[in-house]
């Protein structure tokens, strides 16, 4: 191990990259805690999120769900029937402990303009990743009481309103706005596009969902399907940088 080496942020990423961003518009007048989820996300107008203020989510006292582990969703379908129409089985029915095999209608061993989003190593998602995610977020149900429940899911959303806010993505936004100006020149997403993969520290071995050492790629099943460029999990740096 060096002082050189790159490490995935994991949930460091809310503190170093959504929280900054947003924190960032609020300056330049574009965003404040008391806006509702349903006027940053025209999908959420008519649900249950509608109405929910920034103020709460941030706080985690929105009553969102911790998360969602969309990945269990696109499994391999069983049964002639499904496989006849290639349906995955329900979310409930998929093994939390055992490995799952995916479906093939929904990812792919290598890139192409309909699977753009690199997940791990020899495996890329289908383009309409982010659509199903934010659709599956606006549908879920609200916790019934009301108290602190750390979630993910508004940080999932977060970059789409960054892009809109402020005409760019959030990889760059954080990048222009917080981490240039520090110096904190190895913060940023996707480092095996700035660095070599020498320099990056392994995360995981994923059993249940890519099946394989994550090395370069960002551990987060979420993060992983929308190409690591969520809120939540998807930052990299080295150590010394993060204390800027």
């Amino acid at each position: 191990m060096q002082n050189t080496d790159i490490y995935d942020l994991a949930s460091v990423t809310k503190v170093s990259a959504a929280l900054p961003a947003l924190m960032r518009l609020q300056d330049q007048g574009k965003f404040n805690p008391d806006m509702t989820m349903g006027q940053l996300y025209p999908e959420f107008v008519g649900t249950n999120k509608q109405d929910l203020k920034l103020r709460d989510v941030l706080t985690h006292q929105a009553r969102l769900k911790a998360w969602i582990p969309f990945w269990k969703d696109y499994t391999k379908p069983r049964g002639i029937f499904n496989k006849l129409f290639g349906k995955s089985p329900d979310a409930a029915d998929v093994s939390a402990t055992k490995p799952s095999e995916l479906n093939r209608r929904f990812f792919r061993a290598d890139s192409s303009a309909r699977f753009p989003y690199q997940a791990a190593t020899n495996l890329w998602a289908r383009k309409d990743f982010p659509e199903r995610i934010r659709e599956a977020i606006a549908e879920s149900p609200l916790n019934e009481k009301p108290g602190y429940v750390y979630s993910d899911l508004s940080f999932i959303m977060y970059p789409q309103f960054v892009r809109s806010a402020a005409g760019k993505p959030l990889n760059q936004f954080v990048v222009d706005e917080i981490y240039k100006p520090l110096g904190a020149t190895t913060m940023g997403y996707n480092p095996t596009r700035r660095f070599p993969l020498s320099r990056i520290a392994p995360t995981e071995y994923d059993s249940l969902f890519r099946h394989g050492q994550l090395h370069g790629t960002v551990h987060d099943e979420g993060a992983a399907l929308l190409g690591a460029f969520l809120a939540t999990r998807a930052c990299s740096a080295m150590p010394m940088t993060w204390r800027k």
